[in-house]
């Protein structure tokens, strides 16, 4: 790991909402194959902690909204409180975040859902409702992963 300080400690919003590892296989040793998928992570930063009411907003109006338009969600997370139990590794406290983690088949498909998004009322009229209480507007991360990462896609 070459930059470990800008860390968030996280939990599952619900029960079930984590990223699924167990059913997926990492490629073998020495592989060289990197997969042209994306994972695009999405953070948004809160006022306050994410209450049930923000959660199953993302849960029925929101995910769905972006799975229809291509995205493939894989998990979405809270702001973990509890103290941080591994003191050389900081985190970053006193934040309130909800994040939410999609896949997508390569850039162009990415790029496909963007455009989608942008041009869907009914996400944009979502959106708007989503950024209410937040504190800046949501970050949007583009991951590569690695020859051997369990999530590719």
């Amino acid at each position: 790991m070459i930059d470990s300080d800008n860390v968030l400690l996280l939990r599952p919003a619900s029960q079930g909402t984590g990223i699924a590892l167990k059913e997926r296989r990492r490629a073998a040793r020495g592989s060289g194959r990197v997969p042209p998928s994306r994972v695009v992570a999405t953070i948004s930063a809160l006022a306050r902690p994410a209450d049930r009411a923000r959660i199953a907003y993302f849960e029925s109006v929101v995910a769905p909204t972006l799975e229809r338009n291509g995205a493939q969600l894989l998990g979405h997370y809270v702001t973990e409180s509890s103290v941080n139990n591994f003191p050389r590794l900081p985190v970053r406290e006193g934040e309130h975040v909800f994040i939410w983690f999609a896949s997508f088949a390569n850039d162009a498909t990415y790029a496909r859902f963007v455009e989608r998004q942008q041009a869907s009322g009914a996400a944009q009229d979502h959106a708007a409702e989503w950024n209410r209480g937040l504190v800046a507007p949501p970050e949007v991360l583009r991951l590569a992963p690695t020859a051997r990462s369990l999530i590719q896609s």
